[in-house]
């Protein structure tokens, strides 16, 4: 075999005779095998006893030498479908919701002779630091087991910075989503404690994510539940219209009631943004834009809160919110279609396609302005 098979200088083997050179088998004629093909195994069993040519030839017949070409296209294509997958529905992180107003805690101040208290200083430390993260981590389940024994009386101060923290940014690794339900279950235990009512509002509007996130959702696939999901959404507008009022009548509202109008006023426009949504695409990503149609009348209310704060310059959640309501009506229309918005139908693009360019002048290029 070595007689046969001997690792010669470059060049084409010579005729009649094959040659091993660097793992690859050189046939005559200066053809090249690849490792496992049929020519390949025919010119190693050439060389071999005739005894044992069969069974080598049968062992490279069976084994793998890598990939091939169309396996190896196959897997990048699956892995990209994967990483899609991943992009597309994999919960992302939450951002903060707009404005800087936070609600001031009012409430009892938990005393040194707590059970809790260690538990409290913990979670203080990490709250005082801007560790929300960490103090949602760390009050996730005792607060759970507080609501199950009905043991929660005076850890007001507990569930305060609790709140707050699943109100800033929360990681797609953190837990937050039992805070909804301590919340309703503070709400029915102290209906008159508006602190409680406007921090389940604040969760309601949390997990609704965004109103462009949603609607991209609802291009993807249909919502089947968007009855049940309306319902909801009405029901949380008239709890914060009915907040609203009640912190009209306080005599000092827990910081600056102007900041507080307007974040209840985005989150009515927001939660009527949803509304319009599911009541005008009944599941899908298909609104009516006809006066009197499912929806529009939502969607006309949305557009009037954000126009009481359009030229409040520190208040672009408003003019991204119009920006949106604009670009879906734009990306609906049709040749010969009318669409009423603002108050009147329009027959003509224009007036839309005006106001949407004046939007995009007013909002910083970090804000989805133009640059």
């Amino acid at each position: 075999m070595h007689d046969k098979l001997e690792n010669i200088p470059g060049g084409p083997a010579p005729a009649g005779v094959p040659a091993a050179r660097d793992g690859e088998v050189r046939l005559p004629e200066t053809r090249r095998a690849e490792p496992g093909s049929a020519p390949f195994l025919e010119a190693v069993s050439a060389c071999l006893p005739a005894d044992v040519a069969g069974t080598v030839a049968a062992r490279q017949r069976n084994s793998r030498r890598g990939y091939r070409r169309v396996e190896v296209i196959v897997i990048a294509l699956a892995l990209a479908g994967a990483a899609w997958f991943v992009h597309a529905y994999f919960p992302k992180p939450l951002p903060a919701l707009p404005f800087k107003f936070e609600w001031r805690y009012e409430g009892p101040r938990l005393m040194p002779d707590s059970p809790y208290y260690a538990l409290y200083r913990k979670a203080r430390a990490d709250f005082d630091a801007g560790r929300g993260e960490a103090v949602i981590r760390t009050l996730n389940d005792p607060l759970g087991v507080m609501l199950w024994e009905r043991s929660f009386a005076g850890q007001d101060e507990l569930f305060y910075i609790y709140f707050v923290s699943c109100g800033r940014t929360v990681s797609r690794f953190t837990d937050w989503t039992r805070a909804r339900s301590f919340a309703e279950e503070l709400v029915k235990a102290d209906p008159d404690n508006l602190q409680w009512r406007y921090f389940k509002l604040l969760l309601e509007r949390r997990h609704l994510g965004g109103c462009r996130e949603f609607y991209d959702t609802l291009r993807r696939q249909r919502c089947e539940d968007w009855r049940l999901r309306l319902g909801e959404v009405g029901l949380a507008i008239g709890d914060l219209r009915d907040l609203r009022g009640k912190v009209r009548e306080l005599r000092t509202p827990p910081g600056d009631e102007a900041e507080i109008m307007k974040q209840l006023d985005l989150w009515e426009a927001e939660f009527l943004v949803f509304a319009w949504m599911l009541e005008g695409g009944r599941g899908g990503a298909a609104f009516p834009d006809d006066a009197g149609k499912p929806g529009v009348e939502a969607r006309e209310e949305a557009w009037l809160l954000t126009r009481k704060h359009e030229d409040d310059r520190s208040a672009f959640a408003f003019l991204k919110l119009q920006l949106f309501i604009l670009d879906v009506l734009l990306e609906q229309d049709s040749l010969l279609n009318t669409i009423y918005w603002s108050g009147k139908p329009h027959s003509a693009r224009m007036p839309l396609e005006a106001k949407r360019e004046a939007i995009l002048r007013r909002l910083p290029a970090g804000e989805g302005g133009l640059p």
